[in-house]
């Protein structure tokens, strides 16, 4: 079965991410038009739709067919099906992509709802936050209280910013 020039590149199932990309990208590397990529199944060739997709991109750029010894895929075959099947794969890892960044949105929101802090940790505790809005009601300016505490100007018009929009 093996044709003398085949060559096979071996992914770990189990490995590292990384580890299988190399082994793409050697993959991709080596083949030559007119080749023909066997994989035993679609998901040997990445983690997610998306970037099985992208693997099948990458193939057929090099004018390389792709077959699955599983019989989902062989775009050796130039028919509707196959080319069904790649746009479905498109269109399923876009909405892998939606939901994924629905649910990321929906989470945020709850989390706001909840008063909790997004973004980077506050680099002042609250405390010493009422501290310099308490100095700068007193007119302490942002520039004397920003070398005072160590941070920069606009960290203290944050604060006097975030003040001001609560009142």
């Amino acid at each position: 079965m093996h044709h003398a020039d085949a060559k096979i590149f071996h992914g770990n199932q189990s490995g590292l991410p990384n580890e299988n990309e190399e082994k793409f990208d050697a993959l991709i590397e080596y083949i030559r038009e007119n080749d023909i990529v066997i994989t035993k199944s679609l998901d040997k060739l990445g983690r997610s739709l998306k970037t099985i997709l992208t693997s099948i991109q990458q193939i057929h750029a090099k004018n390389v067919t792709l077959r699955t010894i599983d019989g989902v895929l062989d775009t050796s075959i130039d028919s509707p099906l196959n080319e069904a099947l790649v746009y479905l794969l498109g269109t399923f890892s876009k909405l892998e992509r939606d939901l994924l960044s629905e649910r990321t949105k929906d989470g945020r929101e709850i989390a706001k709802a909840k008063g909790k802090h997004m973004g980077r940790p506050f680099s002042l505790s609250p405390k010493t936050r009422e501290t310099i809005l308490l100095k700068l009601r007193n007119g302490e300016s942002i520039s004397e209280l920003s070398r005072q505490y160590k941070v920069s100007r606009p960290t203290i018009t944050r604060i006097r910013n975030e003040d001001i929009n609560r009142g």
